[in-house]
């Protein structure tokens, strides 16, 4: 089998632009490998940007480089207690193995006696939630283009490293600085090879065979996506009710109600995305995440241009400094109870981190 020029310039972009994205992959990562060490007492905190289940997020910035970050700090005692020691560690290695322009990329990890530390890049632009409730629903160019960004980062976890997200939601999607998306916290994240019976994720997210515990894989990434795009077009996603119980078994039925300002083809992306047999999904045929991302609604996006962040994005957050958290709300860290009485005789639990 052959392809010619010009159909492997329409598939993959030509191959200057290839050849040139490959040799700025490999400096990025030989950079990352000989760049300076990051030590935990060089960090200055800045701001507090947010508090968690497990710890808090802060703004910090390292004094040698003068760099930014966002350290995110988790009780190890809470953690034991919690019985969430081999979680903390999943989500760190995964982070760790993750480097994608729409991911967070994690920078270095640290511990001390009481506590564990994830730094990772800082994306100050605030969460798509927020953006997405202050204009109620956005139009189909703008979903698109974040819909791309997201689909760019599962194509990237989905084929080549078999990590289904399994966490996606207005919430968890931050804007960087250019108004891109970065998709963030890998807390349920997971390699599945074949298939997964946790049940973990969002109510209104969920897939069908998360519901019914049949067991699931990355197919469940492409339904909540087709989720996600529906509620950046319309408001709200498509299966809602007040108590969360109520929700799974519209879920179930998958009788999914169409506003007529939907285009053709995001009803016609969308009703592929979300269907009820994983194995029919689209994203799940035998051309993976490519049958997604070369979907005619994204015959508009020029992919080599959106993974090197070329576009102008449709919103540039307002952003006045490297250390503004404007975009984030007000936080107070809240008492700690204590659980440090948890790590006796668990001390080296985290001997790994």
């Amino acid at each position: 089998m052959t392809l010619n020029r010009d159909d492997f310039v329409a598939l993959l972009g030509p191959m200057n632009e290839l050849l040139q994205r490959e040799v700025q992959r490999r400096d990025k990562e030989a950079e990352r490998a000989v760049g300076p060490a990051i030590e935990q007492k060089d960090l200055k905190t800045i701001a507090m940007l947010g508090v968690g289940a497990f710890g808090r997020v802060t703004l910090v910035m390292h004094e040698a480089t003068d760099q930014v970050y966002a350290l995110k700090a988790i009780r190890k005692g809470q953690v034991i207690a919690m019985k969430q020691e081999e979680h903390i560690m999943n989500e760190k290695n995964l982070l760790a193995m993750c480097d994608h322009p729409f991911l967070l990329r994690l920078v270095a990890t640290f511990q001390d006696k009481w506590e564990i530390y994830m730094l990772t890049e800082l994306a100050l632009g605030g969460e798509l939630f927020a953006y997405l409730r202050a204009r109620q629903r956005l139009d189909e160019d703008t979903a698109r283009f974040y819909a791309a960004c997201v689909g760019g980062a599962f194509s990237y976890m989905h084929d080549t490293h078999n990590m289904c997200y399994r966490d996606l939601k207005p919430e968890n999607l931050m804007f960087d600085e250019f108004g891109y998306i970065k998709v963030v916290d890998f807390g349920f994240a997971k390699i599945v090879k074949e298939r997964t019976f946790t049940l973990c994720g969002t109510p209104e997210y969920l897939a069908p065979e998360v519901i019914l515990s049949k067991g699931h894989n990355t197919s469940v990434d492409w339904w909540a996506f087709g989720i996600l795009i529906f509620e950046m077009l319309n408001g709200q996603p498509p299966f809602v009710a007040d108590d969360p119980m109520d929700i799974y078994p519209l879920i179930i039925k998958n009788d999914v109600k169409y506003p007529a300002k939907f285009s053709k083809s995001v009803k016609f992306l969308i009703s592929q995305l979300l269907v009820s047999n994983p194995a029919e999904r689209l994203g799940a045929l035998k051309a993976k995440s490519r049958d997604v991302i070369g979907h005619a609604w994204f015959d508009k996006i020029d992919w080599p241009q959106m993974l090197a962040r070329q576009i102008p994005a449709p919103h540039v957050p307002e952003i006045k400094s490297r250390t503004d958290t404007s975009n984030f709300e007000e936080v107070e860290e809240e008492e700690e109870e204590d659980y440090r009485e948890y790590l006796k005789g668990h001390e080296n639990v985290f001997d790994d981190f």
